[in-house]
């Protein structure tokens, strides 16, 4: 059940991690300002998603943790 839930953790990662990568190549487009704006907003709302994900994982694996010593 861990390793499950590593795995759903690393998953969140390669996708902030893609996020960041079309971010940056976002940044090559000529309303830079605008464009920093809208990435920033973004890449904020992946972590809050990924932070929770991550949350709610942890949470069961708690769960399962004291199901298997009751």
């Amino acid at each position: 059940m861990i390793l499950g839930v590593i795995v759903l953790i690393l998953a969140d990662i390669a996708i902030i991690c893609m996020i960041v990568a079309s971010i940056e190549l976002a940044l090559r487009d000529s309303d830079k300002e605008r464009v920093e704006r809208l990435a920033e907003i973004r890449f904020n709302e992946m972590l809050d998603t990924a932070e929770i994900r991550i949350h709610h994982r942890l949470e069961i694996v708690d769960e399962y943790d004291k199901k298997g010593r009751s």
